[in-house]
């Protein structure tokens, strides 16, 4: 998705998540994927948003000067969400076999 008008680029992000009238349980899922680790949304909010999230997904190192905030920081700073470390249940499937279909 182009960047619109009225985004303001974030200097050294390399990633951007734009959603449009979304609820915070829509938006989870792909928090979660470009975290690397499931998120439990406790936030308890239905409200629909319009969001823009930029965030970098390169380490700081000495050769790149200018790298953008890591994910958590700007769902903080951009959009006022904090995750927090703990241990949730979770739904899973499970696959305990696997087999070629027979020929009919």
């Amino acid at each position: 998705m182009p960047t619109s008008e009225r985004t303001l680029k974030i200097a050294g992000s390399n990633m951007r998540l734009s959603a449009g009238d979304a609820t915070l349980k829509e938006i989870v899922p792909f928090l979660g994927s470009a975290l690397g680790r499931p998120i439990v949304d406790q936030a308890g909010i239905t409200e629909r948003f319009d969001i823009e999230l930029q965030f970098s997904t390169r380490p700081l190192n000495t050769t790149t000067v200018d790298t953008g905030p890591a994910l958590r920081t700007a769902m903080v700073e951009q959009l006022g969400l904090v995750t927090e470390d703990s241990r949730a249940p979770i739904e899973v499937l499970v696959i305990d076999r696997i087999e070629r279909p027979s020929e009919n």
